[in-house]
C-alpha cells in the first residue's frame, strides 16, 4: 500500500516475519527465563515459624531458589533426602497399622507442619519419625489430620507450573532440533538443559510436598519434656538440644555436614551473600525445621539419582569440541566438564561404600568416636555473652568444623 504525506512517499507493509537468525539477547532471555521458571516453581520451602513474617516465608523460598541457581545438585540432594525420609515414615506408620498415613502427611510433618506443646516448655516442631515415637510411646494419640486438610493448606500455583512446562518443552524441543538441522548450540543452552533435567526430577521427588504452607498445626501432650527425655535413650539427656526431640531422628548425612560447614564458615567470615542461601535459627528449642536441612537418602533414591547425575555431567561434555573465543576458555570448559564427571564417579563410589557398611538405610552417620566427641562438645557450658548477630548459635564444633544446629 502506498501513501503520500507532505510530498514524501512511504511504503506501508502488512505482516512481516521475524529474521531467521538469533541474537545474543534472544539466547540469554530464553535461557534465563527457562532457568528462573524451573527454579522458582519447583522449590518447596518448609513451614515458617508462627512468629515469622510474610517476608521471612518469601525469603525461605528465595533461599531454595538461589541454592538451585548456585548448583542444582544441592537442590536435588535436598529433595531426594526429603523424599526418602517421607517414604521411610510411610513404611513405618503403615507397619504399625496407620494405613491413612500418606506421603502428603509425611512431607507435611517433615517440613515442620506439626508442632508439639508440652507443659512448661516452648512448642517445637516434630518430624514424622519423632511423631511416630510419641505415638508409639503413648505420649500422644494418633492425630486426626486428613489429607484433604493438608491439601487445603497447599498453595500450589497451577498457572505458573503450566507456563513453566510449556516453556521447558519449547526450549528442549528447540535445542534438540537445532543439531538435527546442522545448527549450533551455545554453552549456556546446554547448561540450561542440564538444569531442566535435574529440576524435572526435583519436581518428581517433591510432588507430594505441600507448597507455601504458612501455619503449622499444634498437638498437645500432658507429658513434660523432661520425662520424655528421661525415658528416652542416653543421647536424649544431653543438656543442649536444637529440637526438643532431635535425639530421635538426627542423622548426620554428608550433604548436611558439607552445607552446614559452608554456611557457618560464611557466617563466621561475615559474608553478606550467605543470606541468599539460608536463614538461621536462634531460638532454643528450634521453632521451625530449616528449609535447607538435608535428610539422609536411601538406596532407591541413590539408584535413581545415579544415572540422572551422570546425564547431567554428560550434557556439559557435549560441548567438548565446541568452538570457543579462546583456547583458554575451551580448556576451562573441558576441565569443568571433567570435574562434573569425576564428582559423579566419586559420589557413586562414596555412597556405595557407605551403603555396604550401613544396613539401616541411614547414610553418612558419623562414627562412634566422632559422635562421642560431638556430644561432649554439645554438653559443654556456654558463656552467657556472645556475638548478638549470632546469639548462642556462634559456637562451632572443634572436631569437624560443623555448627551443631
Amino acid at each position: 500500500m502506498n501513501a503520500s504525506t507532505n510530498g514524501t512517499q512511504h511504503v506501508m507493509q502488512g505482516w512481516t516475519s521475524s529474521p531467521d537468525q538469533r541474537g545474543t539477547i534472544d539466547i540469554l532471555f530464553s535461557c534465563c527465563l527457562t532457568t528462573l521458571l524451573c527454579c522458582w516453581t519447583s522449590v518447596c520451602p518448609n513451614v515458617p515459624a508462627k512468629n515469622d513474617s510474610k517476608w521471612m516465608q518469601l525469603q525461605d523460598k528465595m533461599n531454595l531458589a538461589f541454592m538451585g541457581l548456585l548448583g542444582p545438585e544441592f537442590l536435588l540432594m535436598l529433595a531426594l533426602g526429603q523424599w526418602a525420609s517421607a517414604r521411610r515414615s510411610v513404611k513405618m506408620f503403615r507397619a504399625a497399622g496407620y494405613e491413612q498415613w500418606t506421603m502428603t502427611h509425611a512431607f507435611f510433618a517433615d517440613m515442620g507442619g506439626i508442632m508439639l506443646q508440652t507443659p512448661g516448655y516452648p512448642e517445637f516442631p516434630v518430624d514424622a519419625e519423632q511423631l511416630y515415637y510419641l505415638i508409639d510411646k503413648r505420649y500422644i494419640e494418633y492425630p486426626d489430620i486428613h489429607k484433604a486438610d493438608i491439601d487445603d493448606k497447599n498453595k500450589s500455583d497451577g498457572l505458573a507450573r503450566l507456563i513453566t512446562v510449556c516453556q521447558t518443552l519449547w526450549f528442549t524441543i528447540s535445542c534438540v532440533a537445532r543439531p538435527l538441522q546442522s545448527l549450533s548450540l551455545t554453552t549456556i543452552e546446554l547448561t540450561t538443559l542440564s538444569f531442566i533435567l535435574l529440576y524435572l526430577f526435583i519436581s518428581f521427588a517433591w510432588r507430594h510436598k505441600p507448597i507455601d504452607v504458612s501455619r503449622p498445626l499444634t498437638l498437645h501432650t500432658t507429658t513434660p519434656i523432661s520425662r520424655i527425655h528421661s525415658e528416652g535413650p542416653p543421647s536424649a539427656r544431653a543438656p543442649t538440644k536444637a529440637w526438643g526431640l532431635d535425639f530421635i531422628s538426627r542423622r548426620e548425612y554428608f550433604m548436611s555436614l558439607f552445607w552446614s560447614y559452608f554456611t557457618n564458615l560464611a557466617y563466621t567470615l561475615h559474608i553478606p551473600l550467605i543470606h541468599l542461601f539460608t536463614r538461621r535459627i536462634t531460638s532454643r528449642p528450634h521453632d521451625r525445621i530449616r528449609t535447607d536441612h538435608f535428610a539422609a537418602t536411601d538406596a532407591l533414591s541413590e539408584v535413581l539419582s545415579a544415572p540422572l547425575i551422570g546425564a547431567y555431567a554428560v550434557i556439559f561434555a557435549l560441548a567438548w569440541d565446541f568452538e570457543f573465543p579462546s583456547r583458554v576458555e575451551q580448556m576451562l570448559w573441558r576441565a569443568s566438564s571433567h570435574d562434573e564427571l569425576w564428582r559423579f564417579e566419586t559420589f557413586n563410589v562414596a555412597e556405595g561404600k557407605k551403603s555396604s557398611h550401613d544396613d539401616t538405610g541411614s547414610r553418612g552417620v558419623v562414627d562412634d568416636a566422632v559422635r562421642r566427641g560431638v556430644e561432649e562438645y554439645v554438653a559443654r557450658p556456654r558463656p552467657a555473652s556472645g556475638d548478638p548477630a549470632f546469639g548462642d548459635c556462634a559456637y562451632y564444633d572443634d572436631l569437624c568444623g560443623i555448627l551443631l544446629v
